[in-house]
């Protein structure tokens, strides 16, 4: 039989796991309005080349210290050293801009790899525990070969 005890131990337990899901749950929506706010703001690699095509713009540079600072905050670690790839990479092509134009490219396929691999740790970052990050763990668990980290 079940005691009074047992029952107000059995609330505690399930008071706390509840309190600790919700802060989770309010944190991967934090990193999740992050990501989303850096992606917006930061400028792709395609943009900073056609500012370069055409002169460089003083407000790019405002666009990415915008974007980075507000991410920054909520960023896991494996994303925040993606995200300071990319900026060195678009750093690399922003000083490549003195007319050779095959070395410009080449600075622009390697931000935009950078890109793809950041844009793919932060959507394995922000989901979580959802649904969709449980299943893409149990894939990776799967098939170790197959998925990217």
């Amino acid at each position: 039989m079940i005691s009074v005890g047992s029952l107000s131990v059995v609330a505690a337990i399930s008071f706390l796991i509840g309190k600790l899901w919700s802060s989770s749950e309010a944190v991967f929506e934090k990193r999740q309005a992050a990501y989303e706010g850096f992606l917006k703001l930061c400028p792709h690699s395609t943009e900073v080349l056609a500012q370069l095509v055409t002169e460089l713009n003083d407000d790019l540079m405002v666009k990415i210290r915008e974007a980075y600072s507000a991410a920054a905050l909520y960023a896991s670690p494996q994303v925040e050293k993606l995200m300071t790839n990319y900026l060195v990479a678009l750093g690399d092509l922003i000083g490549s801009h003195d007319g050779d134009w095959d070395r410009a490219e080449a600075h622009a396929l390697n931000a935009d790899a950078v890109y793809s691999s950041m844009l793919e740790a932060m959507r394995r970052d922000s989901l979580g525990y959802t649904w969709f990050g449980i299943a893409y763990r149990i894939d990776r668990w799967k098939n170790p070969k197959t998925s990217a980290e």
